[in-house]
């Protein structure tokens, strides 16, 4: 959910600033679209080439494609998202900074070989320049300011999802965002001390087992389970895919129902 938000947050304030070639920071304010090596401080956008997408760097890939702009020259040649760069115009790359500076030393309308890594093949693309777009002119106080509201409405955001899964009430979660994570479907009764189920979502993995409100859950595989932290810990060790038993408490009867861990919705 963090990581949706911030793709979220990114998205806008991009539309915002009309950011440059390929952003490699984050927004701090307006930025100036990257001038090629040795060039005036005024660009003369009808000499500089355009290709439409964002470049970040990954420690174990190298240059890997973020974004690809719709109806840009990248896309229509067939740049993918997840691509990795390997060569621009015949010369190797190792940083996004140094593909901006060899794209933007080509002008609008040269066709540019751009080799790519996708997944185990090795493709060579041929992408046409276009001329790198104006600036959007620097945001007014009204932009900021919104800006600002955005800021303080993902931190609360944030907050709130943290103390959620503090007390327990939404069950899924893993260790880090890159870990695909555990879900069941179903919140807890936040006035019962022990793990009382409040609601059941329908179709979800929960309810494909037969979970039903008011079921106390007293154990999940091997984890015994005496309150709401309990359980939170025993589904954040679970992956999707898993399947195992969980033992109920329901009424004055004992009941076991076998579950299948589902992937967690974004």
């Amino acid at each position: 959910m963090k990581n949706s938000i911030a793709n979220g947050l990114t998205l806008i304030v991009s539309f915002l600033i009309a950011g440059p070639l390929f952003a490699q920071t984050p927004f701090k304010g307006p930025l100036p679209v990257p001038a090629p090596k040795g060039a005036p401080k005024e660009i003369d956008r009808s000499r500089v080439g355009y290709m439409g997408a964002r470049l970040v760097e990954d420690e174990v890939k190298g240059v890997v494609v973020a974004d690809v702009l719709p109806n840009s020259p990248a896309a229509s040649a067939g740049l993918q998202r997840d691509d990795v760069v390997t060569a621009v115009a015949g010369q190797e790359v190792k940083t996004a900074q140094g593909a901006i500076d060899i794209v933007q030393r080509h002008k609008p309308g040269e066709i540019l070989e751009v080799k790519v890594r996708r997944g185990d093949t090795a493709t060579a693309l041929k992408i046409l320049l276009t001329t790198l777009p104006a600036p959007v002119p620097a945001m007014n106080p009204l932009s900021v300011d919104l800006l600002q509201q955005l800021q303080a409405f993902q931190n609360e955001i944030t907050r709130l999802q943290d103390e959620t899964v503090r007390l327990g009430k939404l069950q899924g979660g893993g260790k880090t965002e890159t870990t695909p994570q555990a879900f069941l479907g179903f919140s807890l009764d936040g006035a019962a001390k022990d793990s009382k189920v409040e609601t059941v979502l329908s179709n979800s993995p929960a309810d494909k087992a037969g979970l039903r409100p008011n079921d106390v859950i007293t154990k999940v595989g091997e984890h015994p389970i005496n309150n709401a932290d309990d359980l939170s810990d025993a589904v954040q060790s679970m992956r999707p895919g898993y399947e195992t038993t969980l033992q109920i408490q329901r009424g004055e009867e004992m009941v076991s129902a076998r579950v299948v861990f589902g992937r967690r919705p974004l």
